[in-house]
């Protein structure tokens, strides 16, 4: 036990419960009795990856919170077979979302 934590038990007791961000443990909060508990105090971005996605640059952009980040919500970019770039969401299966007009040995257009 560190200096302040000394001495008889009721030295222990305080008005308030210090916490602090797990991801940011330098930034700290007091939860007090009869205020909201809180739960969004860190100011830093949240960082963390998304589950299921390849993509490192891919990371939350919002202030830091707690629980899981299950879908990226970040366009895939990944490159197709056909060249253009996946339009699609990263949680979502790669396919070709563009359309170009092609020359047929026809009269026609595809």
């Amino acid at each position: 036990l560190g200096q302040g934590w000394e001495g008889s038990p009721k030295a222990r007791v305080g008005p308030a419960l210090p916490i602090c961000c797990p991801r940011h443990p330098q930034v700290q909060q007091a939860a007090v009795p009869g205020r909201a508990f809180p739960t969004h105090f860190c100011p830093h971005q949240c960082g963390e990856f998304f589950d299921g996605c390849d993509d490192e640059s891919h990371v939350c952009p919002k202030t830091c919170h707690a629980g899981s980040h299950e879908k990226c919500p970040f366009p895939c970019s990944r490159p197709l077979d056909c060249g253009h770039p996946c339009k699609r969401k990263c949680w979502q299966e790669c396919e070709c979302l563009v359309w170009e007009d092609t020359e047929l040995g026809c009269s026609h257009e595809e």
